[in-house]
């Protein structure tokens, strides 16, 4: 099995016979069993940029696992507060909680109105161009990682990047694999 981008692009890198035979089952957050699930609570928050996203992502993750340990948006908001613990993390906190003592409620309506706020003051900005940028310098070659560290990252670049082209994304892959497997690659003979 080649293994293929979430877009459909192929890298015409085969996956090992464990991976192509895997059966994954469907996600499905609202499935009726999830009352039995213990999801793990995500990681305290310090305010670094580059967690954010992946702080928010926890968040949700728990969030649709246990939807009934929270009566509304504003129980939420909370919850996810509290893991907000360490340096601009902790301001924000601070100044929420300020707020909402003086205006007897969240500055918040809903959940959607903090998901801005958080994305906008804990999430990376302009994420596109940045993962265009590394996809056109060095940053995104192999060095010393493994091949499986460096289809990691690279996946994640073209995906952060948007790329949807094919070619130019088996180009940029193939470029930035070390030497050595550069030149194993155009010694095959077939594949």
């Amino acid at each position: 099995m080649l293994v293929t981008l979430s877009r459909g692009v192929n890298l015409g890198v085969e996956a090992p016979p464990a991976v192509a035979n895997a059966v994954v089952a469907p996600f499905n957050p609202l499935n009726t069993t999830t009352h039995q699930l213990k999801p793990v609570t995500p990681s305290e928050l310090t305010g670094d940029h580059t967690k954010g996203c992946a702080f928010l992502n926890s968040c949700n993750l728990y969030i649709g696992l246990a939807p009934t340990q929270f009566a509304n948006d504003q129980a939420r908001i909370y919850w996810v507060l509290s893991f907000m613990k360490g340096n601009c993390a902790a301001h924000f906190t601070d100044q929420t909680m300020r707020l909402a003592q003086q205006m007897g409620s969240l500055p918040w309506a809903t959940w959607a109105e903090f998901r801005l706020k958080f994305i906008c003051n804990f999430c990376p900005k302009n994420e596109v161009q940045m993962a265009c940028m590394d996809l056109e310098t060095s940053k995104y070659h192999q060095g010393s990682h493994s091949v499986n560290e460096y289809i990691n990252e690279f996946y994640e670049l073209v995906d952060c990047a948007e790329y949807t082209e094919g070619a130019n994304i088996v180009l940029k892959f193939q470029h930035g694999l070390s030497p050595i497997i550069q030149n194993y690659i155009a010694c095959l003979t077939y594949g």
